[in-house]
């Protein structure tokens, strides 16, 4: 069967410099649009980035760069890939 979306519950967003660079942390948990249930074995990235991880089995992930970035990709089979701009 074909999902239509998914969602994310809890994103957090935390930017701080160090040491003059500029790093980006992003944690968060993937879960179905209509059913609320969590999607395991996601794939989040950063935009532009080879840097990027996979949901765990409750769907909560944890993902870190050095680089300033601002887009966040997301996609998993049998569902839309979703852009995510913070």
């Amino acid at each position: 069967m074909f999902k239509s979306g998914i969602s994310f519950a809890l994103p957090l967003l935390v930017v701080s410099n160090l040491l003059f660079s500029q790093k980006t942390v992003v944690s968060g948990k993937v879960v179905d649009n209509e059913t609320n249930e969590p999607v395991p074995f996601t794939n989040i990235c950063f935009q532009h980035s080879p840097v990027g991880t996979i949901s765990e089995m409750d769907g909560s992930y944890y993902l870190s760069t050095n680089n300033a970035t601002d887009t966040l990709l997301i996609s998993s089979l049998g569902y839309e890939i979703k852009r995510i701009f913070y």
